[in-house]
């Protein structure tokens, strides 16, 4: 049995500190029977920036119609960490009912891009009661440009058939980061918030484990897999601590960003406890 450990002393830093400017101006009320509500970040700074809106439509392909009272959420994310939850850069929430497609406007300030990192439009719909129905299953690139509005989007949604379960595709891949980690050979991916947190499964032959943004990193090629109910559990020991990882394929979404994941995942490891979501890849 080998087993290989590894820390890190100090944390990532994100590129360059973004300024923003102002708030995002209020979302337009789209044509139909919808009203909205809409939010994007916001800071004080002494330099003004562009404001730009991007546009679209949010469509599905079953022919039925919403409740009144549903509610769609759209949302622009800069996914470019592997390390640390999405950032929210613009929302849309629209109380509707009826037949899609559904207009929808994302106002966000430039200052908010950094060239060279990735973005990624989501949506999703709740019924009346709370419950998610529809929810976009691909990594919908906006081609954000420094300077100019960006084209119309139209965000295709897939149902998701159970809302008690809320369990959805593993090929439901929303971004890069997940995209790079199946290259490398990761088949089981699982993130968390606050401090964040990631931990990949390559196989049976590795498991690698970053805590609080990356300050901590602890890996190992000897791990014991076995079934559980709904799901699979993974020991080992890291860093001369054992390590305890159960995932139940139960639908679980990302208390940060609305994403949504086909596993919930608990991580036990020197007395504490991680929550989070995964997905296979």
């Amino acid at each position: 049995m080998s087993q290989r450990t590894g820390l890190w002393a100090s944390a990532l830093v994100l590129g360059t500190t973004l300024a923003l400017s102002g708030c995002d101006k209020p979302a337009s009320k789209p044509s139909g029977n919808t009203e909205t509500s809409a939010q994007g970040s916001s800071s004080e700074s002494n330099v003004p920036t562009a404001k730009r809106v991007l546009k679209g439509e949010v469509i599905y392909r079953e022919r039925e119609a919403l409740r009144e009272g549903s509610e769609l959420r759209v949302q622009l994310n800069d996914v470019s960490r592997a390390d640390a939850p999405s950032r929210l850069i613009s929302e849309q929430v629209i109380s509707t009912r009826g037949q899609v497609p559904i207009a929808f406007e994302l106002h966000y300030d430039e200052a908010d891009l950094t060239r060279g990192f990735t973005y990624s439009v989501g949506a999703s719909i709740r019924d009346p009661e709370g419950d998610l129905r529809w929810i976009s299953m691909d990594h919908n690139d906006p081609k954000l440009e420094v300077g100019k509005d960006p084209a119309a989007m139209e965000i295709m949604l897939g149902k998701v058939t159970d809302p008690d379960e809320r369990i959805l595709p593993d090929e439901a891949v929303w971004s890069e980061p997940w995209d790079k980690a199946r290259e490398r050979g990761v088949t089981f991916r699982a993130v968390g918030n606050e401090p964040g947190w990631y931990l990949e499964v390559s196989g049976k032959k590795h498991l690698k484990l970053v805590m609080d943004y990356g300050e901590k990193v602890a890996e190992t090629d000897s791990f014991q897999l076995r079934p559980v109910e709904n799901g699979d559990e993974y020991r080992a020991e890291l860093a001369g601590n054992p390590i305890r990882v159960v995932a139940l394929r139960k639908g679980c979404e990302d208390d940060m960003s609305g994403e949504a994941f086909s596993y919930t995942v608990e991580v036990e490891l020197d007395g504490q406890n991680y929550k989070g979501c995964g997905r296979t890849l």
